[in-house]
């Protein structure tokens, strides 16, 4: 059945069977993974936000080579730094504590993650 979901940021996984998007639901801010293939949501992961004004900021998803790591990023408007979150596809987990933010003293937006060579 078609829905709408607003997405922030998206990234295809490798296998090329899975989208994975940061949104912001009325219960919270998740990770989605959507199933092409099947046309219906694989997994979803709830997190806490860091404050309300960064509930929808993430701006940046990026996954490992083997789809089983996805790093989201997002800059703080408090103190305009990069914040990093990084969620474990393969875990079984129902919400994230709010203790996993890596804080990097950068521009955000100048910033890449390159793959090894």
């Amino acid at each position: 059945m078609p829905c709408d979901v607003l997405c922030t940021a998206t990234c295809l996984t490798h296998s090329g069977e899975h989208v994975v998007a940061a949104r912001s639901t009325l219960a919270g801010p998740t990770i989605l993974v959507w199933d092409l293939p099947g046309n219906q949501p694989a997994r979803e992961i709830a997190y806490q936000a860091l404050s309300p004004l960064v509930r929808d900021a993430v701006s940046y998803l990026a996954i490992s080579h083997d789809d089983r790591l996805v790093v989201a990023g997002f800059t703080n408007p408090a103190d305009e730094q990069a914040y990093f979150m990084v969620f474990d596809l393969a875990a079984h987990y129902s919400v994230s504590r709010g203790d996993y933010f890596c804080v990097l003293y950068f521009n955000f937006y100048g910033t890449d993650i390159f793959q090894s060579l």
